[in-house]
């Protein structure tokens, strides 16, 4: 089985898809601003891949945060803001945007 879009230690590796079916290339990043431009120019697309990776970029934030001693409610606030700028009309990206942000106040509440 081939994951689109997929968590791999540290990073988020996804297909480039505006190159399929010619050729099959995986893009690894842990730069944020790298994967919101992967799902502005569609090289993400389709509705569960843009939420997923939707998803593992506040995970990547959270995580580079951590890393580098950055408060985590700007960094997540600021990946948010960044990756809603991405595709206004995804709904599945909004739905994993807000499903991430609850978790995170959750988490926050428990701590």
């Amino acid at each position: 089985m081939i994951e689109t879009v997929r968590w791999k230690g540290g990073q988020v590796r996804w297909i480039d898809q505006r190159l399929l079916p010619g050729r099959l290339q995986f893009i690894e990043s842990s730069d944020l601003e790298e994967l919101a431009q992967a799902i502005e120019t569609l090289a993400v697309r389709g509705a569960p891949a843009i939420g997923i990776a939707a998803a593992f970029g506040i995970a990547l934030a959270a995580h580079r945060a951590a890393l580098a001693g950055r408060p985590m409610t700007l960094a997540l606030t600021e990946a948010d803001a960044r990756l809603r700028r991405t595709r206004p009309t995804a709904v599945n990206l909004f739905w994993a945007l807000d499903r991430m942000a609850r978790v995170g106040s959750a988490a926050a509440s428990a701590s």
